[in-house]
């Protein structure tokens, strides 16, 4: 195996688990999806996004109101998913923040899980800021309740209703534009838009006033 390997050979697994023999150790074949994903990884290395990092965020943020519940978005998870697999298949080195997201890790992607939009700011302040580009496909929950209950919100025969206060979450890809303007980093950036209603026109706002590429 080391003379394959200084030969220019890529060598993939193996893997940990239970083998035939009853034993529990390193010698187990990888799963297919783990085979395919080594392939891309090798296939990409040579890519256009070769020696580049790439930031991207994928999927929802839970804001917490007690210990059981939260705030949070219908996001699967899916578009940022594809985008950082897409990035690996291009030779980029990829670091995925998720926040909520059951999705597998693309092969070869470096994973970072988060909960909250607090969460998930300090983790893109601190991967983008030596990135070549940072992608924010997560969906971030716009409101947090002001205070998170230490326990569980009971429901009671006389509840009929609760008052929720809500305040805003940290402004991700302002603090991003912040931070760009004090260093180097990420040289671009993108953001998405989900509307409802006048998607261009607001769409064109925040590319303008959140600095976006």
């Amino acid at each position: 195996v080391a003379t394959l390997r200084e030969r220019g050979f890529h060598i993939c697994g193996p893997a940990m688990g239970r083998m035939a023999s009853g034993l529990i150790g390193e010698g187990r074949m990888l799963e297919t999806p783990e085979i395919l994903g080594f392939a891309r990884v090798v296939l990409g290395k040579r890519g256009p996004f070769s020696g580049k990092k790439i930031v991207v965020s994928a999927g929802g943020t839970h804001e917490a109101i007690d210990p059981v519940r939260f705030i949070g978005n219908r996001s699967s998870g899916k578009q940022g998913f594809a985008i950082a697999q897409a990035a690996v298949d291009r030779g980029a080195e990829v670091t995925l923040i998720v926040g909520a997201s059951a999705l597998s890790t693309p092969y070869g992607a470096t994973r970072i899980d988060v909960e909250s939009a607090q969460q998930m700011c300090e983790a893109v302040l601190a991967e983008s800021a030596n990135a070549d580009a940072l992608i924010m496909a997560a969906a971030v929950a716009d409101f947090q309740t002001a205070s998170q209950a230490d326990q569980k919100i009971k429901k009671t025969k006389d509840t009929v209703e609760i008052d929720l206060k809500l305040v805003r979450t940290p402004d991700i890809l302002q603090a991003v534009k912040d931070q760009r303007a004090k260093t180097s980093g990420p040289r671009v950036t993108i953001g998405f838009a989900a509307e409802t209603q006048n998607l261009l026109e607001n769409a064109t706002s925040k590319l303008h006033s959140k600095g976006l590429d």
